[in-house]
């Protein structure tokens, strides 16, 4: 089980990554979160707790297409967040939610306070990576497109990365949960 967490926060990790430095979750690191996850629900959950995990992630799922259709969080945030769902309701979900609030909260202020740091930054992640980037298909289709900037007019412009909330909340609860 510790190894499919395992796999759980090495991708969670690259949508993080993905979040930071293109504002976009790529579908195929959910699916991979998906599929990995069957597994997990059939070997360590009863039938009952898998019912009611699911149950969960499609309250996810509903409320957090609803945020994103309200642009408080984009639809690859919404994806990636009903999928660590199914990973963490049997660990502590509350938690989790909480802990992921506190720290979106956190990163929004960080990036409402200092966007053009945060713009000098990715470029110079993206400009670093780039070698390495091309040699993915999937990756340079993200350094092809023009860059976003997280600078804008007004808070409600300023483009904040969520996954980056959803991933660390969801590596300090499976790490305290689970010690993975």
């Amino acid at each position: 089980m510790s190894i499919l967490y395992s796999i759980f926060i090495i991708l969670s990790l690259l949508a993080a990554l993905f979040d930071f430095l293109f504002y976009k979750i790529p579908n195929i690191l959910v699916l991979g979160l998906l599929i990995f996850a069957v597994p997990l629900l059939l070997i360590a959950l009863s039938w009952d707790q898998v019912c009611f995990t699911f149950m969960a992630s499609g309250i996810m799922l509903f409320i957090s297409f609803g945020f994103s259709m309200m642009g408080w969080i984009g639809a690859g945030d919404a994806k990636f967040l009903t999928i660590s769902t199914l990973w963490l309701v049997s660990l502590d979900i509350f938690s989790f939610i909480a802990l992921m609030a506190l720290i979106g909260g956190g990163l929004t202020i960080i990036y409402v306070a200092l966007p053009p740091f945060i713009d000098k930054l990715r470029l110079k992640i993206i400009s670093l990576l780039t070698p390495i980037l091309k040699k993915s298909t999937l990756c340079s289709l993200y350094i092809q497109e023009p860059f976003v900037f997280a600078t804008a007019e007004s808070y409600r412009q300023t483009k904040v990365p969520y996954g980056i909330a959803i991933v660390t909340a969801s590596i300090f609860i499976i790490v305290t949960q689970l010690g993975v």
